[in-house]
């Protein structure tokens, strides 16, 4: 039975109400004072089971009980549900509800709380033992115990990789970008690819088993290539960088694509949204061509951006110079310095 006096059902009550207010857009939810309070005042009716109940013991009585069953008091009841929802639509337009995402690693969002109240109330249903909350949040995360020898080991491992990289010179992410692996215009130079290669060289894969022992060390495999046409190529890893330092319009995507890559575009999409395609209307085409890329963005996309968002990603479609459909990477696009 509920007892407000006992804190596991008090915080069952208290997690899943701040849960539940989090679900309807409310603010904040209420405060453990609050729900202590307000459920002291709830009386709740003493259990008492149904007379006149008979459980089926065989298949036989189960199918005859369920055959008699009234289908006309569901069909009246489904009318009645569907007559709520359109009244519900009309009073409440505009309400948006917002579903909770599993977060073992925020203390403050109640849900491994809830979890560890709700499971020891099943658990204590049924005599087992309660588990604490470190220990609920281990089985409700999925955290595999590591030994600290082991994770020690592959931390090095990672720094060293790590200084790898510093030491060809990749410090920061503008460096990342400056000293890019595979650009579009320094593929096609043999040069590039052996730089490239030579690099990949320096970096190894790791394998290990402390309880052996057994160390073991790889090559990295390159990433697999993609040709966009002209001697080109790309992988997994490379994108457009698109920042000529002031908005372009959306036909001046398409003129430094043409005129750079040689690749005509046939396709942009910036999320759920295409902001151009050779099927769209010439009318809305002919208003779009002039606009800033962003401001199609907003227009198409009903986007919004943040004070401090400097970039768009959009994906594209392209046919090389022969007319002919190629995959290409998609475009970082810069549109605030």
């Amino acid at each position: 039975e509920f007892d407000v006096n006992n804190p596991l059902h008090l915080e069952y009550v208290y997690h899943g109400s701040c849960l539940r207010a989090e679900t309807y857009g409310l603010d904040s939810g209420p405060t453990p004072e609050y729900v202590a309070a307000a459920v002291a005042k709830v009386n709740i009716p003493k259990f008492e089971p149904k007379t006149g109940m008979k459980v089926a013991e065989t298949d036989a009585e189960a199918e005859q009980q369920g055959g008699a069953t009234v289908l006309g008091d569901d069909d009246d009841r489904i009318e009645q549900l569907l007559g709520d929802l359109k009244s519900a639509h009309q009073t409440m337009a505009g309400f948006k509800m917002s579903p909770i995402e599993f977060e073992k690693d925020d203390d403050t969002n109640h849900h491994i709380d809830f979890i560890t109240a709700c499971s020891n109330l099943r658990a204590t249903n049924y005599s087992i033992e309660n588990a604490d909350r470190h220990t609920s949040k281990r089985i409700a995360g999925k955290i595999i115990p590591a030994i600290a020898t082991t994770t020690a080991y592959v931390t090095g491992c990672s720094c060293i990789e790590l200084y790898k990289l510093v030491r060809l010179g990749y410090t920061s992410a503008g460096a990342v970008e400056e000293n890019a692996w595979l650009k579009a215009e320094d593929a096609e130079t043999e040069e590039g690819q052996k730089l490239k290669e030579k690099q990949l060289e320096v970096f190894k894969n790791g394998f290990v088993n402390l309880a052996l022992p057994f160390f073991a060390f790889s090559d990295p495999i390159a990433a697999g290539k993609n040709s966009m046409g002209a001697g080109r190529y790309w992988t997994l890893w490379d994108r457009f960088d698109v920042d000529m330092g002031e908005e372009l319009s959306l036909q001046g995507l398409l003129d430094h694509f043409q005129n750079k890559y040689g690749l005509e575009i046939t396709m942009i999409s910036c999320g759920v949204s295409f902001l151009y395609s050779t099927f769209t209307s010439k009318d809305k085409l002919a208003q779009r061509m002039s606009m800033k890329l962003s401001d199609v963005a907003k227009m198409v996309g009903k986007m919004e951006f943040h004070d401090s968002q400097q970039y768009l990603v959009m994906e594209v479609c392209c046919n090389d110079e022969s007319g002919d459909d190629v995959e290409v990477p998609y475009i970082r696009y810069r549109f605030r310095w």
